[in-house]
């Protein structure tokens, strides 16, 4: 039987955007991955559906694995012929043992390589705005483990920790921080020395506190502070001051919105962080156009049911060598905002705008008494309800597919790997083909089940729903703007809750 090959691959320490390049390749392409318990699962998503997904858990959350017990595991994938990925918290060489592992597979003759990743050492202070050098404040750095400081016999020699480094960076250190500060004031260094402590570094819910070594314990104590964090000691504390940015900087809501509306609307919000992307690509029918056009004779009204029909039909005219003047006389009507601004940029005026979808614009090209037949260019396959409205309103209609939208496949799958990746807070969608193409997707609807749902408009949450989604938000107007304030005061009402 081929020996397979283990990868030990340092997954960052938080934040699933510093894993590194080889580090994300070696996950795509293994059949096993053991991952433990503190590595961020947004980085599992890169694993392949069919890779055997195996998660050390905390110890006071389940079953400890040992460190032999863990060896032997990746002995035992290796020499079936897998490829196995270790996934290890930071880097597997500083501080997380990854070294027993590669002398074990060594020992075990099993093929192996050693992806180095972002330590937590440097990467938290950086999160946290600490430099952990810097010109004339720190020009040497430690590393060293609060595990070490108990009573029992160390492999550290506390005062040439203390006396040689001006800045300190403790692993592990939160739950014995009592015993490691003491062993710092012992060796030497100022009870008001800087310091700070950051809970969850690199993730969302990075929590800073600062203190001195004269009471930070009792801060520490006070704030809560929990596994996992990091300690860092010296004058470099206090730039954070001055240039912390994460803690600052993290949006406190990110949204999705799903939509091929090619439209101006701002959706520059303070605190919220919009990732807009085009499920579909739109295919204009201009032959089908065309034709139509030699027949605009015989209309009285053209109904544009979104902004790519205004596209298609002003196209089509340009394309023939006409342009917009062949509309003069015919009464023009727009369903949406995003449709009317369209018609303003081809310097043409809506005579009418319906807000509410195209049952309700049937329901005004009646009441304002327009004439017929009304040529209706559209989306193939598109909703049917402005037809439906026109139709029973007595109008003689002319539907025409001026285009069709078709699943792009490259931008749906970059945005469910985004989400996946770092699931987003709220997910909007603009059409009910858009949140069935996004939906396949991801595989199905339990993939945004973490995510606040939203829905432009009843069609598109009729699209969700029948897909298994639970639809949490629709606007009373169906625009992106209207979609994203929706979204946004529900997280806000949801956070105040929780």
């Amino acid at each position: 039987m081929a020996v397979g090959k283990v990868y030990l691959v340092g997954a960052g320490p938080g934040d699933p955007g510093l894993i590194t390049m080889r580090g994300v390749e070696c996950l795509e392409r293994a059949e096993v991955v053991v991952a433990d318990h503190l590595v961020n699962p947004a980085l599992l998503a890169y694993a392949s559906l069919g890779a055997e997904v195996i998660v050390r858990p905390a110890r006071r959350h389940g079953p400890w694995a040992s460190q032999d017990e863990i060896n032997r595991l990746l002995i035992d994938r290796g020499t079936a012929g897998k490829r196995v990925v270790r996934l290890k918290g930071g880097d597997p060489f500083v501080f997380g043992r990854g070294g027993e592992e590669a002398e074990a597979l060594a020992a075990a003759g099993v093929p192996f390589e050693v992806v180095p990743g972002v330590t937590a050492a440097i990467a938290v202070p950086a999160y946290a705005g600490i430099p952990i050098t810097n010109r004339g404040l720190s020009g040497i750095v430690a590393f060293a483990t609060g595990h070490e400081a108990d009573d029992d016999p160390s492999t550290i020699d506390w005062d040439a920790v203390a006396r040689g480094a001006s800045t300190l960076v403790l692993y592990m250190s939160v739950r014995r921080l009592e015993k490691v500060v003491a062993r710092l004031l012992a060796a030497g260094r100022s009870p008001s020395e800087p310091v700070a402590v950051v809970e969850w570094g690199t993730f969302r819910r990075q929590r800073t506190i600062t203190a001195t070594l004269g009471d930070v314990v009792q801060k520490a104590a006070a704030a809560g502070l929990e596994p996992p964090a990091l300690t860092i000691v010296g004058q470099v504390v206090r730039m954070r001051e001055k240039i912390s940015w994460f803690e600052r900087a993290q949006p406190d809501q990110r949204i999705l919105l799903l939509s091929t509306k090619d439209d101006d609307e701002p959706l520059d919000r303070p605190g919220v962080e919009v990732t807009r992307v085009s499920p579909l690509t739109v295919v204009p029918h201009f032959a089908v156009v065309k034709a139509a056009l030699e027949r605009l004779d015989q209309v009285r009204t053209i109904a544009f049911a979104s902004a790519h029909s205004v596209d298609a039909i002003v196209g089509a005219l340009l394309a023939t060598g006409q342009d917009v003047r062949r509309l003069a006389g015919l009464k023009l009507a727009a369903v949406g905002a995003a449709s009317a601004r369209r018609l303003e940029q081809m310097h043409l005026r809506a005579d009418l705008v319906a807000g509410a979808g195209g049952a309700r614009l049937a329901e005004e090209i009646r009441d304002a008494r327009f004439e017929g037949p009304v040529l209706l260019p559209r989306a193939a396959g598109g909703r049917e309800e402005l037809a439906d409205g026109l139709i029973k309103a007595g109008y003689a209609v002319e539907p025409l597919d001026a285009y069709e939208t078709i699943p792009d496949g490259t931008a749906l799958a970059q945005a469910v790997r985004a989400h996946r990746v770092r699931p987003f807070d709220a997910i909007g969608f603009a059409s009910p083909r858009g949140a069935t193409a996004f939906l396949e997707a991801a595989g199905d609807a339990k993939a945004v089940s973490q995510s606040l749902i939203g829905a432009i408009g009843d069609t598109t949450r009729a699209a969700l729903e029948a897909a298994g989604a639970l639809v949490g938000v629709v606007p009373a107007q169906p625009s992106l703007a209207a979609l994203l304030d929706g979204l946004s005061a529900a997280l806000a009402a949801r956070a105040k809750i929780e």
